[in-house]
């Protein structure tokens, strides 16, 4: 996710109202830095993964018992940072349909506008000829 958007929503309120406020400095630091790493590597982080680079044990323990970060076999999933991941790829499904409609658009009205031109064209073309016949025709010699 960080290559695609290196900043994840922070809730300063949510965050001060959670219950993640009323765990120690050091439980909030670890939490925080986990979150920091799984939305780093694209939601994918493994619980083996998340206590060697928070050098802890005990606290991914006690923020996976106490529901601050679910376990999904070996990795991680921290809720509210897959819920934006998620909302991040419906926007951007979103906008993608829209420009391919707005491509396909400008595409239809280009065949249009080429199509009036190739007439337009044509037209200038056939006059074109009508006055060099014309001319021609006044340089020929009359016959009587």
């Amino acid at each position: 996710m960080a290559k695609e958007l290196p900043f994840f929503k922070f809730n300063v309120s949510e965050w001060l109202t959670g219950n993640i406020s009323y765990e120690s400095y050091e439980i909030q630091g670890v939490f925080i830095k986990v979150c920091c790493e799984y939305w780093n590597r694209g939601n994918k982080l493994t619980i083996q993964e998340a206590k060697k680079r928070t050098r802890t044990d005990k606290e991914i323990d006690y923020l996976i018992e106490n529901n601050f970060i679910f376990k999904k076999r070996s990795e991680i999933s921290i809720k509210f940072l897959d819920e934006e991941k998620n909302d991040i790829r419906v926007k951007s499904l979103k906008l993608s349909e829209a420009g391919r409609k707005g491509g396909l658009r400008q595409a239809q009205a280009r065949l249009k506008h080429k199509e009036i031109d190739i007439d337009v064209d044509k037209d200038i073309d056939i006059e074109k000829e009508k006055i060099r016949v014309k001319h021609w025709n006044k340089d020929l010699p009359t016959g009587t």
